[in-house]
């Protein structure tokens, strides 16, 4: 199985240039979602608020901070110029990715 690549314009018209990302249309249509309930902030804050220590930490790229179950990286191939591609890392688009990150932090928190 082997998504498409495809090009997103960034910003009003493409004036933030593109962004290059893989259509999971097709795998989603077979894949379970696996829901986890994203933590209110109130409850974030009151679990922190009682600890001694605190500290940040950046999650721009926190997709590719999880790693892809090991035997699924066929479920993200795509196809591009240099021919077939897979992420070892969790790409944006998957049914499951959001939750997956999510229950990472929750993890880490």
């Amino acid at each position: 199985m082997v998504s498409p690549l495809v090009v997103v314009l960034k910003g009003p018209g493409g004036r933030d240039g593109i962004c290059l990302t893989v259509d999971y249309s097709y795998v989603n249509s077979f894949t379970h979602n696996d829901p986890f309930p994203v933590p209110d902030i109130d409850s974030i804050l009151n679990h922190i608020g009682k600890s001694k220590l605190c500290s940040s930490f950046d999650a721009s790229q926190g997709y590719s901070q999880t790693p892809i179950r090991a035997g699924d990286e066929p479920l993200t191939a795509f196809v591009c110029d240099e021919g077939i591609c897979e992420f070892l890392r969790t790409p944006s688009g998957g049914e499951s990715c959001g939750s997956t990150f999510i229950r990472t932090v929750q993890k880490i928190l």
